[in-house]
């Protein structure tokens, strides 16, 4: 289905506009290269397929293939069909030609085809060669000033990228040269031995983006034009080849099992809708803790980094349609992944058409992904019992103190307020103010064995919208190992029921379930631990809490009980980057 819908096509780059005099003396400007036989070779191959190609000597020992002379419109229209179909390089740029000076090629009739095929022969002609740069001046600061007022500030924010994959600007990319650019053009000049005048020349922006195009080169650089999404941009297929639609994100991922991943974005919605994806992007595992994002009214961008990828989404809502990208790259490969992003932005180009809804696995979706994605894990979820108005809410304290950040019923942040001595009991606050259904009630009656329990607790790890519910029987008023501080009961729980509270029959606290063995022993199926409800009552009045108390001796329906019970749980998450 892919195959129908989208095509491929390259398109490098977008065709520069030059307000010039309409006049005869444009051209396009192909390549250079450092000795006259290279450019003489390489013309003639050039010129076996393209009409007026000339190649001259602009000084320094560096030689240029040019097509023209033409008018203005003529030579732009010339660059945008010959980048489009490949024949020329992504570098190739308008020239006014005014450091053109001898002319070597056509001296005479070449023979195309010898010369096709001494280029065939000829490794130093490949894109991989390494080409040497004069340390004689091709230009003078006049003149270099001359040809670059003749770029655009899309050819100056190539010019930036590549000093800044080559090391040297550290600035924002704006095709602005101020002084930042103007010094990072100086130490380039100064690490490559030629005149340091902090304008770079012809032949030296030729070298620097020659240089730096073989480093886009290895990524297959080409354009996907996508009618289910109604996007068309630039993408690294050599790296990443698409692989399904998830709403709203049509997937290019690695073709080799790496990081390496592409999204297109497309939606139909409104300002609501913008907001949701802005923040459903942040809950997954592809976007890093380390986050800078921003949310407009029409336009959301997000950043997000750490040691491993960075990852890198912006959408524009426009007339009812969201649209936009993403890109996943490992964080070691900033060259490749500076030129690539600058390129993608450059490319992009939304018409008619919006992701359906119900196309490909939408339907099907695991509940752990979203939008096809898998979905931040926590490092571990359990519950918990809240004890106040605020959001105060206890839980067991195992673990807790390695939490890089917590979240209570996954939507709110909370902080660790303290743990108890003896390092089982973990009191948490919520930091926005929330008013939980319920609070436990401690007990003015004491428990007995044998008495009938219900527990509660998030079993599944959240996965359902509410705890689940256990019934169960106090057993001994001690651990098995002896310790006092511990009810014994006879209840079957799963790990992430541990923190949860152990009501008796008239609703009051007995107890908050505990890690079954912190001595890696694994108990029978039945048996769970619940620590006691005046070890609980001690510790948080210690942190000058107010308790509630249960004072009727009523016992309370199933129904009642269980709906006290899952009212007072908190789902517990804990978080590492």
């Amino acid at each position: 289905m892919f195959k129908r819908v989208i095509a491929f096509f390259i398109w490098l780059t977008v065709t520069p506009s030059l307000s010039i005099s309409q006049s005869n003396d444009f051209w396009v400007q192909i390549e250079a290269y450092p000795n006259e036989s290279e450019a003489e070779t390489a013309a003639s191959v050039y010129g076996a397929k393209i009409d007026d190609v000339s190649a001259f000597s602009i000084g320094g020992g560096w030689y240029v293939i040019a097509i023209g002379p033409l008018e203005e419109n003529d030579a732009e229209r010339q660059l945008f069909d010959l980048r489009t179909s490949e024949i020329i390089p992504l570098y190739s740029f308008i020239s006014r030609g005014k450091n053109y000076t001898e002319k070597i090629w056509p001296r005479s009739i070449k023979d195309s085809v010898t010369n096709i095929q001494a280029l065939k022969n000829d490794s130093t002609f490949e894109g991989t060669a390494k080409i040497v740069l004069s340390s004689k001046a091709d230009e003078t600061l006049e003149e270099a000033s001359d040809t670059e007022d003749l770029l655009t500030q899309d050819e100056k924010k190539h010019l930036q990228l590549a000093l800044k994959s080559a090391g040297f600007y550290f600035s924002s990319i704006d095709g602005s040269f101020g002084s930042q650019t103007r010094e990072a053009m100086s130490a380039w000049q100064n690490a490559e031995n030629v005149p340091v005048t902090g304008v770079l020349t012809t032949a030296q922006r030729e070298y620097l983006l020659r240089q730096n195009n073989r480093i886009l080169e290895t990524l297959g650089i080409q354009r996907v034009t996508d009618f289910e999404t109604g996007v068309a941009i630039n993408l690294p297929l050599a790296i990443v080849g698409f692989t399904k639609y998830s709403p709203p994100l049509a997937h290019f991922t690695s073709r080799k099992g790496t990081q390496h991943a592409a999204y297109v974005i497309s939606k139909s919605g409104d300002e609501n809708d913008l907001g949701e994806i802005y923040e459903a992007l942040q809950s997954l595992d592809i976007m890093p803790k380390a986050t800078l994002g921003s949310l407009k009214s029409n336009q959301f961008e997000i950043t997000a980094q750490n040691d491993e990828i960075i990852t890198y989404a912006q959408a524009e809502l426009l007339d009812g349609n969201i649209k936009g990208y993403m890109l996943v790259w490992p964080t070691n490969d900033g060259s490749r992944r500076d030129g690539l992003l600058h390129n993608m932005k450059t490319s992009f180009e939304r018409f008619e058409g919006v992701l359906k809804p119900n196309i490909g696995d939408a339907k099907n979706e695991d509940l752990d992904l979203l939008f096809g994605l898998d979905t931040k894990k926590p490092e571990f979820v359990r519950s918990g019992i809240f004890i106040s108005a605020n959001g105060h809410i206890v839980t067991e304290a195992f673990g807790i103190n390695a939490c890089e950040r917590i979240t209570v019923e996954n939507n709110y942040e909370a902080r660790l307020v303290n743990i108890d001595d003896s390092g089982t009991l973990a009191l948490l606050e919520v930091k926005e103010k929330i008013v939980p259904a319920a609070v436990a009630e401690f007990p003015s009656l004491t428990d007995h064995r044998g008495d009938q329990v219900l527990g509660a607790g998030y079993s599944y790890g959240g996965r359902l919208p509410q705890p689940s519910v256990m019934k169960g029987k106090i057993e001994e008023f001690k651990s098995l190992d002896g310790q006092s501080g511990y009810v014994r009961l006879s209840m079957s729980i799963l790990p992430s029921d541990i923190g949860g509270p152990i009501l008796n029959r008239f609703g009051s606290l007995s107890g908050l379930l505990a890690i079954k063995s912190k001595s890696g022993r694994s108990l029978p199926e039945n048996v769970a631990h619940a620590i006691k409800p005046n070890k609980i009552a001690n510790f948080l009045n210690s942190e000058g809490l107010t308790l509630y108390h249960k004072n009727s001796e009523q016992l309370m329906s199933d129904f009642g009980l269980a709906r006290k019970a899952r009212a007072i749980t908190g789902l517990i998450s804990c978080w590492k980057n």
